[in-house]
């Protein structure tokens, strides 16, 4: 599923959830960042180490029918050391609604 997460009201990128953990409700998948996106505000994660500023930041994950409710949303950056962004989406309300036709969920529970 494609998303945008959004800072303050300002889309700072665009992600793919592309991986699941259904019975934890967690979608992740990599991150693609707009010019508004700065790491040092945004991301929790940087190149393996924990970002007190990233961590407190207010991200919101909004999807095709607008924003997802979730326990958290989380950007782990680590363009310098692998050259990848990751978004997880944490605790997501009705997780079926969204991923219950993703082949993860349907294998996890044994629907395919």
């Amino acid at each position: 599923m494609k998303i945008e997460i959004v800072s303050g009201g300002e889309v700072i990128g665009t992600g793919e959830l592309d991986h699941l953990d259904p019975p934890m409700g967690v979608a992740f998948g990599p991150f693609i960042p707009t010019t508004a996106y700065d790491r040092t505000r945004h991301a929790g994660i940087i190149d393996g180490k924990e970002n007190d500023l990233g961590l407190s930041a207010t991200l919101v994950a909004r999807g095709p029918h607008g924003e997802i409710e979730c326990a958290g949303v989380g950007i782990q950056d680590a363009q310098v050391a692998l050259g990848e962004i990751e978004v997880s989406v944490l605790g997501i309300s009705e997780f079926e609604t969204y991923f219950g036709d993703h082949p993860d969920y349907k294998g996890y529970y044994g629907l395919t």
